[in-house]
């Protein structure tokens, strides 16, 4: 079996739906605020920001931030820690709007 470089990350998929009236305040906090919170951490190795396209999705738009850490351990630090107040913040800011929703992912197999 080939070997990689990301057989032993732990991977988190955030996914934040945004209703039609918030999509240009969420545009804006995300690339003023958390896209730097999430930059700043070092326990985030990579990450990735997307819009999701779904065809089961007619009210506002989704998007997904999919965090890369180093071990399993970094990523639970995340969760018990980082991911409480990013919540927090969210929901104080779009008053309960925006609704987040995490997944864990364990990668058993990846060419990247």
């Amino acid at each position: 079996m080939h070997e990689n470089k990301y057989e032993f990350m732990s991977i988190l998929s955030l996914t934040f739906h945004c209703p039609e009236a918030v999509i240009k305040n969420w545009e804006k906090y995300f690339n003023q605020q958390l896209l730097q919170s999430i930059q700043g951490l070092k326990s985030i190795h990579q990450h990735i920001f997307s819009e999701v396209y779904s065809e089961m999705i007619n009210e506002g738009k989704n998007y997904n931030l999919l965090l890369f850490f180093n071990t399993s351990s970094d990523r639970d630090d995340f969760l018990n820690s980082e991911l409480l107040h990013l919540k927090d913040t969210i929901e104080t800011i779009f008053s309960g709007e925006v609704m987040t929703f995490a997944t864990l992912l364990n990668a058993i197999s990846s060419s990247l």
